[in-house]
């Protein structure tokens, strides 16, 4: 069923920063302030960050009422992937972007913008305001790669000598 007010939701050609607004104000009443600070944090090295017209972050950086948030007036900046609405986004220029980002994000980090950004498409497809979540088999990033390798002879003396009695006898 498609709720009124959305026409765009025939299709996927919505608007990411209504959805991430959206999303955003979804989260501030139903989740503690700072799960929706590490959300905002999340969406912005990907898809882009609302800025307050007076400069500063929004969701602003400390907790207020929600409709002090809703009052402000806001301006959003596009992020690193450089789309502005959903039919934009594809697994491959995201795939792209994940892989561009690796050089300089931890593993970590990439596994919580990708899984953010799922949940703010199926937010947004069981909200009506989009068809299809175009991320729904996105895989995380992966872990990093362990390497195991044994310790040499001179590194396994150095850890005697300077292990405690207990540790060195074991």
């Amino acid at each position: 069923m498609v709720r009124q007010g959305y026409k765009d939701a025939l299709d996927n050609s919505a608007k990411l920063a209504d959805l991430v607004e959206g999303f955003l104000l979804h989260k501030l009443a139903t989740r503690r302030y700072p799960t929706v600070a590490g959300y905002r944090v999340a969406l912005a090295g990907t898809l882009g960050t609302f800025r307050d017209n007076a400069g500063g972050a929004w969701p602003p950086e400390r907790e207020a009422p929600v409709e002090t948030i809703k009052a402000t007036p806001r301006t959003f900046h596009p992020g690193p992937l450089g789309i502005a609405r959903v039919e934009e986004l594809t697994s491959q220029a995201f795939d792209l972007h994940i892989e561009a980002r690796r050089q300089t994000a931890a593993i970590a980090t990439l596994n919580k913008a990708i899984v953010v950004l799922k949940a703010l498409l199926d937010w947004a497809r069981k909200a009506g305001r989009i068809k299809t979540n175009p991320l729904a088999d996105a895989p995380r990033a992966g872990k990093p790669a362990i390497r195991q390798r044994a310790l040499e002879v001179w590194e396994v003396e150095r850890l005697l000598n300077t292990s405690p009695e207990p540790c060195r006898t074991i």
